[in-house]
C-alpha cells in the first residue's frame, strides 16, 4: 500500500504536468480542423473555406512571426476563400494607450495577412478587441494588404463555378449587428455566408443562409471530460461554444481561434485553422 505522501507527490506531479502543458504546450500547437457540411441552402459547386479568429497578437503565444507561419499554412491547404473573424489584437488598451513595442507587433500581425492567397479571395470582420484598440486602424491596415472587410454589409463573389454572397455583420459587444442592412438587398434563395466575430447572431438569424462562420468563444480555452466547457462567453453558455452546430434547418461553425483571453492557456482546445467544405444536398 502506497503512503499518503507519495500519493501527494504523484497528484502533485500529475498537477504540475496539466499546468504546464496548458500554459506552455498546448497553447502553442497548431490543428487543421475539417468540416464537410452539406445543406440545401447551397447551390453550385463545393466551395472550401479557411477560417481563422481571435489571433491576439502580441499576447504570450502569439507574435508577428507566429502569424507569418499561420499564413503559411493557410495557403498549404489551398483553401478557395479565406475569411479572418476578428480580434486581431490582445489586451483591452486603445492604439493610443498600448506600449510603441506592441503596437508595431499588431502592425506587424495585421500586415503578414497581405500574404493570405485564394482564388475567392479574403474577407474579413472586426471583432471587440478591434475596436477597443482602433477599429479604424485595423480596418485600414487589413484593407491596404488586400482584404475585404465588412460590417453590415455583404459582397457578390462569383469564381470557379460558384456564385454567392458573403456577408459580415458588426461586432455585437461593441457596435450594432444589423442583419437587415447585411443581408436585406440579398435576393432570397442566394447563397449566403454569412461572418459574424460573435457566435450569438445564430440565435438572432430571421433568414436562410447557406452557412454562418464565428469565433469568439475561444471554444472555452479549457473543456474538461463529462463537464465540458466551464467558461464560454456567451450569453447562451455552452450551445454556440464550438464546432458544427445545426439549429433549425441552419449550420454554424465556430472556432476556437489562436490566442488566448483573460489567462494564456488552454486544454484541450489546440489553437486552429478551421477548414469547412460546404456543398449541396437535397431537401
Amino acid at each position: 500500500m502506497k503512503s499518503p505522501k507519495f500519493l501527494f507527490a504523484f497528484l502533485a506531479a500529475i498537477g504540475f504536468a496539466l499546468t504546464l502543458y496548458a500554459f506552455g504546450i498546448e497553447p502553442r500547437l497548431l490543428v487543421v480542423r475539417e468540416y464537410n457540411i452539406a445543406t440545401r441552402h447551397w447551390d453550385g459547386v463545393p466551395l472550401r473555406i479557411a477560417m481563422i479568429s481571435d489571433t491576439h497578437v502580441g499576447g504570450p503565444h502569439v507574435n508577428a512571426e507566429r502569424m507569418a507561419r499561420v499564413v503559411a499554412r493557410i495557403n498549404g491547404l489551398e483553401p478557395d476563400l479565406i475569411v479572418l473573424l476578428g480580434d486581431y489584437e490582445h489586451g483591452h488598451l486603445s492604439l493610443d494607450e498600448s506600449d510603441p513595442a506592441f503596437r508595431d507587433e499588431v502592425e506587424a500581425g495585421l500586415v503578414a495577412f497581405g500574404g493570405l492567397e485564394a482564388p475567392c479571395g479574403m474577407v474579413s470582420i472586426l471583432g471587440n478587441h478591434d475596436w477597443w484598440y482602433d477599429g479604424h486602424f485595423v480596418r485600414d491596415t487589413l484593407e491596404a494588404e488586400g482584404l475585404i472587410v465588412l460590417e453590415n454589409e455583404a459582397v457578390r463573389a462569383a469564381c470557379g463555378g460558384r456564385d454567392f454572397w458573403i456577408a459580415g455583420l458588426a461586432d455585437r459587444i461593441t457596435r450594432y449587428p444589423d442583419h437587415e442592412a447585411a443581408m436585406g438587398e440579398i435576393p432570397m434563395g442566394e447563397n449566403i455566408l454569412l461572418l459574424s466575430h460573435n457566435p450569438d447572431e445564430f440565435a438572432d438569424l430571421d433568414r436562410d443562409i447557406s452557412l454562418m462562420l464565428a469565433g469568439h468563444s475561444h471554444g472555452g480555452q479549457v473543456v474538461f471530460p463529462l463537464l465540458g466547457r466551464p467558461i464560454v462567453p456567451s450569453d447562451y453558455g455552452q450551445r454556440f461554444a464550438y464546432g458544427h452546430i445545426e439549429e433549425d434547418g441552419r449550420s454554424m461553425v465556430v472556432t476556437s481561434g489562436i490566442g488566448e483571453s483573460k489567462l494564456p492557456l488552454r486544454f484541450g482546445v489546440p489553437p486552429e485553422i478551421a477548414v469547412v467544405t460546404l456543398s449541396g444536398a437535397e431537401d
